[in-house]
């Protein structure tokens, strides 16, 4: 089953905007990633809303994320070289462990890095 996967891949992904406090998750992901299945399973064992939209490119994904204040919680973009451009960009925010109550029951602990000041 790869239900895990997505609940690990919301985890451990960076977030444009920050979904705590909010009974919806705004997912932005390549097409054919995820099954609808998996979405409804995660929506009701997560009791969230799953907003979950895709794109086919890197490019779409880029404009998006630059014009500021997308919406989304979550987005899946290529590594390089657009995550490693969005990233210098400061387009993403990172994760805050202490603020998920669940990050003691993720499989291996993850520990953003700083990123350097500008």
């Amino acid at each position: 089953m790869r239900l895990p996967l997505f609940a690990i891949a919301i985890a451990f992904t960076f977030a444009a905007v920050p979904a705590l406090g909010q009974e919806a998750v705004n997912v932005y992901n390549w097409s054919d990633y995820i099954a609808e299945d998996q979405l409804k399973d995660f929506a009701k064992e997560s009791g969230l809303k799953i907003n979950y939209m895709t794109y086919d490119s890197n490019e779409i994904l880029d404009a998006k994320l630059k014009t500021g204040r997308s919406g989304y919680d979550v987005v899946v973009p290529t590594a390089s070289p657009f995550f490693v451009r969005q990233l210098a960009a400061d387009l993403y925010l990172t994760l805050d462990p202490s603020k998920l109550k669940n990050w003691k029951n993720l499989a291996r602990p993850y520990q953003p890095e700083p990123r350097p000041s500008a």
